[in-house]
């Protein structure tokens, strides 16, 4: 007996908190200390019962994720099991008050479900017959890292945006080419017409003047149609 009194004892001081612990230290009987502890503790009145009904009335996700929501609402489920008894036969009437128990369970878990879960929430109360709770829940934890995927990813309205910021700037790396002989911009020096000299059937040009034209832009003697930077038209 001693032997077991000593255990149950260690037992009983290490689940308890530190302030209570000061009290029963030294305490040697185990079953005076249980009964203490029962007589000061083991309270059930209207009041914790009305308490835990509106805080899970109460209960919402809000900002939280349905993880997190769910398991605040489980934890006041199990605190509002340990307080009441419930029928634990086999009989037809226990087996449906728990599955009733399990319906109240899943309507509060699904109206406490932000707005977004909406159609979700519409699909699942049409379903014969109706899930648990928990696969309710497992359905909506799915639901939510798909968003989160989905969200994530990059959609086709942003392509647009994209090639026009790359076409944009592109276009005014274009634009800062300028030329160090006639200081305009849009070519480089080594294609500048006022050196190599104007294409055929430019205003201003004038057979081969600067004597590279025809190495620079006809291949095979003949004049090639397309510029290949010059814009004629600034000239």
């Amino acid at each position: 007996w001693e032997r077991c009194n000593a255990i149950v004892l260690s037992w009983i001081m290490n689940t308890v908190s530190k302030e209570l612990f000061t009290g029963i230290v030294y305490a040697t009987d185990a079953e005076n200390v249980r009964k203490d502890l029962k007589e000061r503790f083991d309270k059930v009145n209207g009041t914790i019962i009305f308490s835990l009904h509106r805080e899970i009335g109460s209960l919402s996700q809000g900002n939280n994720t349905v993880s997190i929501y769910y398991t605040k609402l489980k934890q006041l489920w199990d605190e509002y099991a340990s307080l009441i008894t419930f029928t634990s036969c086999g009989c037809e009437t226990s087996k449906a008050y728990l599955k009733h128990d399990q319906q109240l369970k899943l309507l509060q878990f699904l109206m406490g479900l932000n707005e977004s879960y909406n159609s979700l929430r519409i699909q699942m109360l049409m379903m014969s017959p109706l899930p648990s709770v928990g696969q309710a829940y497992s359905i909506t934890s799915q639901e939510e890292s798909h968003g989160g995927i989905i969200s994530g990813a990059p959609t086709h309205g942003d392509i647009p945006t994209v090639f026009y910021s790359t076409t944009h700037a592109q276009k005014n790396k274009d634009e800062v080419l300028r030329c160090e002989h006639c200081n305009w911009t849009g070519h480089k020096k080594e294609n500048c017409y006022r050196l190599i000299g104007y294409p055929p059937g430019h205003k201003f040009h004038k057979g081969n003047k600067g004597g590279n034209f025809n190495q620079k832009f006809t291949k095979g003697g003949e004049y090639s149609k397309q510029p290949m930077v010059n814009n004629i038209g600034r000239f």
